[in-house]
């Protein structure tokens, strides 16, 4: 149980990072006056298509790129708050 418990915290922070660096986004736009409830499912949408490119051989780097490009020039509502 210790040895369970031990690496449960050590790998905490790998599982919080990306959460965290979403939360961070989210205030800032809340700070702008900017609504924008999808942050979790755009993580989950860009690791499904960059993991889509590197199965149909494009190479992990490409993925990466391509995850990035994806999630920054989908087309995005903006809700005024």
């Amino acid at each position: 149980m210790e040895g369970f418990l031990v690496n449960w915290i050590t790998a905490f922070p790998n599982f919080a990072a990306p959460l965290l660096l979403a939360c961070m986004g989210l205030i800032i736009c809340e700070r702008a006056g900017v609504l924008n409830l999808g942050a979790e499912g755009l993580m989950v949408v860009g690791a499904m298509f960059s993991v889509m490119i590197i199965y149909n051989g494009g190479g992990i780097l490409l993925g990466v790129c391509d995850c990035a490009r994806w999630v920054k020039t989908r087309p995005q509502p903006i809700f005024r708050v």
